[in-house]
């Protein structure tokens, strides 16, 4: 049986690129605050990158800060961070 919260892991990639958004750190941390908590208990749903072991979470923008893309990996016990990338803003 799955653990009620999986243990999230920040790969170095996904590291490095955190490193480089334009978010401030505080508004960054606030962000992905929910996001983690969400992939630490609920990985499962959010979809299944067609022809990869990847998902994908994507956090929705707010007015002058762009939303997040979250390319991760799972399994019982872990969520692994894999990638992290600023979504397009919307016109």
């Amino acid at each position: 049986m799955a653990a009620e919260f999986r243990e999230v892991i920040e790969r170095r990639q996904f590291q490095q690129e955190k490193g480089k958004l334009k978010h401030s750190e505080k508004r960054l941390d606030e962000m992905l605050d929910g996001i983690i908590w969400t992939l630490a208990r609920l990985p499962e749903s959010y979809p299944q990158i067609p022809g990869t072991d990847l998902y994908l979470a994507k956090s929705d923008a707010v007015p002058g800060v762009a939303g997040l893309y979250i390319w991760f990996r799972y399994n019982e016990n872990q969520v692994f961070l894999e990638s992290i990338e600023a979504a397009p803003i919307a016109e």
